[in-house]
């Protein structure tokens, strides 16, 4: 059980599992990277607690958004969790990449370039804020409810978020909330 000290992930979905056994296996000045699907950013119950718990604990250092499409076998977007246990207790935030758009389409495929590489590394390791694109969201800002935000699979990660401001997230739900009456 100690490699469920942030709590214990469900036993119908393992995603969370397989993310704690890397942080547990992670020396103390380890630093490590998940590929995952969006859906660790939103599901709720034990998985909230846990990714509450990780949040608190400051182990997770960055989410870059990827688009959809990216790898055979599936067409759901995923996410690359960074993790970082050296410099955890020191952690203010998590940093977040959006690269939805990134991309070129290469028949039912979505690749990434070269130069979208080189961005993603460049944003990541300068902590670069654009808007629309990237920034640092400090911990007293992320909560279960901003990661319910990203609920929608097909849409942008952070599209049509005011990327400077705590008001443009909250924003983002009543926007989303027209787009869904217009559809209907």
């Amino acid at each position: 059980m100690a490699a469920f000290q942030s709590g214990v992930p469900p036993a119908k979905q393992g995603d969370y599992a397989y993310l704690l056994h890397i942080i547990r296996s992670m020396k103390i000045t380890g630093k490590g990277a998940c590929v995952l699907p969006h859906g660790v950013l939103f599901r709720g119950n034990a998985e909230g607690v846990i990714r509450r718990n990780l949040i608190q604990r400051g182990v997770i250092k960055g989410i870059i958004g990827l688009p959809a499409n990216l790898f055979y076998g599936t067409g759901i977007p995923v996410c690359l969790i960074l993790l970082d246990k050296e410099h955890a207790q020191a952690s203010k935030g998590i940093f977040m990449i959006d690269v939805s758009k990134g991309f070129r389409k290469d028949g039912p495929k979505n690749r990434l370039r070269e130069q979208d590489i080189h961005r993603i590394v460049d944003t990541y390791n300068r902590q670069l804020e654009t808007p629309g694109y990237s920034r640092m969201v400090p911990v007293t800002e992320i909560s279960t409810k901003l990661f319910a935000k990203w609920k929608k699979a097909n849409t942008s990660l952070l599209k049509g978020l005011d990327l400077d401001s705590h008001a443009g997230w909250r924003g983002w739900n009543s926007r989303r909330a027209g787009a869904r009456r217009s559809r209907a």
